[in-house]
């Protein structure tokens, strides 16, 4: 039995270590590390030998030039499997937090999975826009081609925004929203993929509502809600309504203050 070890760091790194014994099939294991450059652009690589059958040879390799705004960065990964004997993965970025585009990938077995991000704000004081896509596309049937889109608007206190999905041509979500956060504050969310669906809600103080419709292709499937408050020294009136698709209930409270005397209806 024996070992070796080489170290040298005078400009960069490289290091080796070699074990050999006298069994039959464990002569000699190699562990080689080089690593060359700086952390804003370097080299580094890994390998390993052994006399062991399928796993004579593996290791990786890591190659990176660039800062944090602006980078690409390339491993390669060597196996010791027959079926896959390596996997390259790439990664190239260019930008900010808020202004940037990212593209990825993955190649293995000469088939390749590549990916793209990107994503911007503009705007300004009184209004800003938001925007940002995802796509990915890969050799398998059941997901060639993945896009995704969002966009979310802010122009003072009404805020809108959108989504859209698409799987190998196909669009499976899509829908739109909009929110105001002034005084008459709102909600309304329309769906068209996977269902056709809306949601629209109004709160205004005294007088609110809600609608709630769950396969916008009918007629028949719509439900709307009123809630109407009167608040005042004398009378307070509250009014709850339901509008449903084959008739209408509510009921109405009145609380009268006249001369130190409450009185009470319901209807």
């Amino acid at each position: 039995f024996g070992a070796r070890m080489t170290h040298d760091i005078r400009s960069n790194i490289r290091s080796a270590l070699t074990l050999t014994s006298s069994y039959p099939g464990f002569e000699e294991f190699v562990a080689a590390l080089t690593h060359e450059g700086s952390a804003q652009s370097f080299n580094t690589d890994m390998q390993f030998s052994t006399p062991i059958n399928g796993y004579k040879s593996f290791g990786f390799n890591v190659n990176h030039a660039g800062h944090s705004q602006e980078f690409n960065t390339r491993g390669t990964i060597k196996l010791p499997i027959f079926n896959m004997p390596a996997v390259t993965i790439a990664i190239s970025h260019r930008g900010s937090l808020l202004d940037f585009q990212t593209t990825g990938s993955i190649d293995y077995n000469s088939k390749k999975i590549e990916g793209e991000a990107v994503f911007k704000k503009t705007g300004g004081r009184s209004g800003s826009n938001y925007e940002g896509t995802f796509t990915l596309s890969s050799p398998f049937d059941v997901l060639r081609r993945l896009s995704v889109t969002g966009v979310h608007t802010r122009n003072g206190d009404i805020k809108t925004g959108s989504l859209d999905v698409m799987v190998n041509g196909q669009q499976m979500t899509d829908f739109d929203y909009s929110y105001n956060t002034g005084a008459l504050k709102s909600v309304e969310i329309e769906i068209r993929k996977p269902y056709g669906m809306a949601t629209k809600i109004n709160v205004a103080g005294e007088r609110n509502d809600a609608t709630f419709n769950w396969d916008t292709r009918r007629t028949d499937s719509q439900v709307r809600f009123d809630l109407n408050l009167k608040n005042e020294e004398t009378e307070k009136v509250l009014t709850i309504r339901a509008v449903l698709p084959t008739r209408t209930v509510g009921f109405t409270t009145t609380y009268v203050n006249a001369e130190g005397r409450m009185t009470q209806a319901t209807e």
